[in-house]
């Protein structure tokens, strides 16, 4: 479907990617990815292996992307980024005998740029549909964070990907040459919610990269000129660009949606963004990388926002259902999705992947067992942090979401985040990093304010022992809160 879409789209020469102030076209995107394809196709012949494609947002990207799948192989996307030392255990996990190299990256079976322009200039097209990876195969892995401190591979087929595009498509209430904004790296599965929105539906996707993101009046300035009519980002990075007075309306006037994934959406980001866009729709979507992006959404609507706190993630998907694992007299528990967009596993990883992924003996349907806790509540479902977000304190079990999000109910309090600091294999305290509102003449005194407030919502053994005062909670490349920065003060 989605291959198909770009061949119609590039027909009429539209516009397919905004990048630096230069444009790229879906028919320049579909010769480009065919030449791409065949020179896989007359290189590795029969080696059907993924590819590793290192880089950030050129949008030579994406052709290469393209070109993978349309020769048969999954793609591997890689931000520049990324630690050299993930990203050379992530090129030996996948293996792959060519690494396309966009940015410079100094590794054997590297295909650099200038190599790629030759490719995509002078190679014959040999490559038919014929060639495509199938309803059932590998389309891309993308790898996330491993509890042992290796990487993982999450690897989705094409059949989950055409379920997810389908579906956000019309959740985003996408047109022919709607503006879409891409936040996110390439890397990071949130990205597939912008970049497979447009190429499924011949919008176009204005690209915003890192340089810009971290310069306030050159981010503005961006936001300005993408005239963009929907938007996708974590809600971090909504957060940042909240704190830019100018970040309303008439900053983006043509804006008529917000999508967030990746983490959750307070009520105090949504009151915000209602106040600062009113004409704009809020979803809210929930789900995991093992699922293809996510899985449920819901529209923030005023109502939704002062019946409930903290906002729910809305309900599943059509092909996706979900299920609270719990135990009979338990109100939550882990939160299981099963249906279409499931992914295949962790890539070379059996172990790990037989210990959440699986099919279900009555239905038959995949599932995958997120280590999310989850509730029902109203005909709504919520997320209510992981499972590995416990901790356990002078022999007190702890969630540091359930923390987090009593503290930002607080008035005084912009945003909050817990990180529990170990010692010989024990928390011994919770520090608590606060974004205020307003000026502190007196930390200690301001300190044992906020204590005795948190005292009305939590018991005493949860209210953090430390408090530290920032003016931005950092943000690392994904857009999501830098929690390993926050553990080095």
């Amino acid at each position: 479907m989605i291959l198909e879409h770009i061949k119609k789209y590039a027909k009429d020469n539209r516009v397919f990617y905004k990048y630096k102030d230069k444009d790229y076209s879906y028919k320049e995107l579909d010769e480009d990815s065919d030449r791409i394809a065949s020179y896989l196709k007359r290189v590795l012949g029969e080696d059907k292996r993924p590819i590793v494609v290192y880089g950030h947002k050129d949008p030579l990207m994406i052709a290469v992307f393209l070109g993978c799948v349309k020769s048969g192989r999954s793609y591997c996307p890689v931000d520049s980024s990324t630690p050299r030392d993930r990203v050379l255990k992530i090129i030996d996990k996948v293996g792959s005998e060519i690494v396309f190299t966009i940015d410079s990256l100094p590794v054997e079976k590297a295909v650099g740029l200038e190599e790629i322009k030759e490719i995509v200039s002078f190679e014959k097209k040999t490559v038919s549909s014929s060639d495509y990876v199938k309803e059932e195969d590998l389309y891309y892995i993308i790898f996330t964070s491993g509890s042992t401190g290796e990487p993982k591979g999450v690897m989705i087929r094409l059949k989950n990907v055409e379920a997810f595009t389908r579906w956000i498509i019309d959740i985003g209430k996408t047109e022919r040459d709607s503006v879409i904004l891409n936040q996110a790296p390439f890397s990071f599965d949130l990205s597939v919610m912008d970049l497979y929105m447009a190429l499924g539906s011949g919008s176009i996707l204005y690209v915003l990269d890192k340089e810009s993101q971290s310069d306030y009046p050159v981010l503005m300035e961006e936001l300005k000129k993408s005239k963009a009519n929907i938007w996708v980002s974590t809600p971090s990075f909504a957060d940042l660009c909240l704190a830019e007075r100018n970040f309303q309306e008439d900053l983006l006037p043509n804006l008529h949606t917000f999508l967030f994934c990746g983490e959750i959406l307070t009520n105090k980001t949504a009151k915000k963004l209602k106040k600062r866009f009113p004409k704009a729709r809020i979803i809210n979507t929930y789900g995991p990388t093992e699922s293809t992006v996510c899985v449920t959404s819901i529209e923030i609507t005023e109502d939704i926002i002062e019946h409930f706190n903290p906002l729910p993630i809305g309900k599943p998907k059509p092909g996706t259902i979900l299920k609270i694992m719990k135990e009979a007299k338990e109100e939550k528990g882990e939160i299981m999705i099963l249906g279409d967009t499931v992914g295949l596993g962790y890539y070379k990883s059996e172990e790990l992947t037989g210990k959440v992924f699986g099919k279900e003996k009555d239905s038959g349907l995949p599932f995958y067992l997120t280590g999310d806790i989850g509730f029902q509540k109203e005909g709504y479902y919520f997320c209510g942090g992981r499972i590995d977000d416990q901790i356990k304190m002078h022999g007190y079990r702890i969630e540091l979401s359930d923390i987090e999000k009593n503290m930002d109910r607080l008035e005084e309090i912009e945003k909050s985040c817990v990180i529990p600091f170990w010692n010989k294999g024990k928390v011994q305290r919770l520090t608590a990093f606060i974004v205020y509102k307003g000026s502190i003449k007196d930390e200690n005194k301001r300190t044992l304010k906020l204590k005795e407030l948190l005292g009305e919502y939590l018991q005493k053994y949860m209210i953090p022992q430390r408090f530290v005062y920032i003016d931005a909670l950092p943000i690392n490349r994904n857009g999501k809160i830098d929690r390993k920065q926050l553990m080095e003060y």
